[in-house]
């Protein structure tokens, strides 16, 4: 059997603010500590995969940095375009001008930040679930990005990959975003397309979730987990 720790990114730049792939100062932070709490606990890492995106990487680098200051081996990293996160925020902005002239709140809250002004972040997120949940449901077509399922298959492809390739008896690393980890969970049990959205909400920024690998198949170990994360700021989702 292999362990998959799933890790979700640490917190990016403001989600509003057109910029989101990068990793925050406080981002750089929560896995500055995810990766000291590994090393405290001398966690073996056999391989290391992750997505392409920028958030993905740095939130991999600082973990990296950590293990080679304390003498740790790290594996050569592989990449795997299945681990990105799917192509919400394109089907956000495409969905953006309907959800304004639907909801005066969305609106105000757009209109303020092209303005200049700081929007609800409360009100902007609030409209990014709106529209993935249009996504889901097939009312929004992107060709770019493909429906929800081409993105369902992609994590399964990058799933499969590590398994034939790691096999049995290893520690992988897996340095990827909420959406993946929520349907690599949901392609263990089956789950709906819509509740793996909604269960992609409930992770937190730098953490942890384990899956077991074996010849019968995979299944959660863990699911969301911070034990790195020791004070109320640091817990993060967006």
């Amino acid at each position: 059997m292999s362990t998959v720790m799933l890790v979700r990114h640490g917190k990016a730049a403001d989600f509003m603010s057109g910029d989101y792939d990068r990793l925050s100062e406080m981002g750089k932070q929560q896995a500055r500590l995810l990766g000291e709490y590994w090393a405290k606990w001398d966690v073996r890492i056999d391989a290391v995969y992750r997505g392409s995106l920028r958030r993905q990487r740095e939130t991999m680098e600082v973990i990296e940095r950590v293990y080679r200051e304390q003498g740790l081996p790290w594996p050569e990293v592989t990449e795997l375009a299945g681990l990105d996160e799917h192509g919400g925020l394109a089907v956000f902005q495409h969905a953006l001008p309907r959800l304004m002239e639907q909801d005066e709140a969305i609106r105000e809250a757009f209109l303020a930040r092209a303005a200049g002004q700081k929007g609800d972040p409360r009100v902007g997120m609030r409209a990014f679930v709106q529209s993935m949940h249009m996504w889901i449901r097939g009312e929004i077509h992107l060709p770019e990005v493909g429906p929800f399922s081409r993105f369902l298959e992609g994590v399964q492809d990058a799933l499969d990959t590590i398994h034939r390739t790691e096999g049995h008896g290893k520690r992988v690393a897996v340095f990827t975003s909420a959406g993946t980890i929520s349907a690599a969970v949901g392609l263990c049990y089956h789950i709906s397309a819509e509740a793996i959205m909604d269960l992609s909400w409930q992770l937190y920024n730098a953490s942890i979730s384990e899956i077991a690998v074996s010849p019968k198949g995979r299944g959660m170990v863990s699911f969301n987990q911070i034990p790195h994360l020791h004070t109320a700021e640091l817990l993060t989702k967006v």
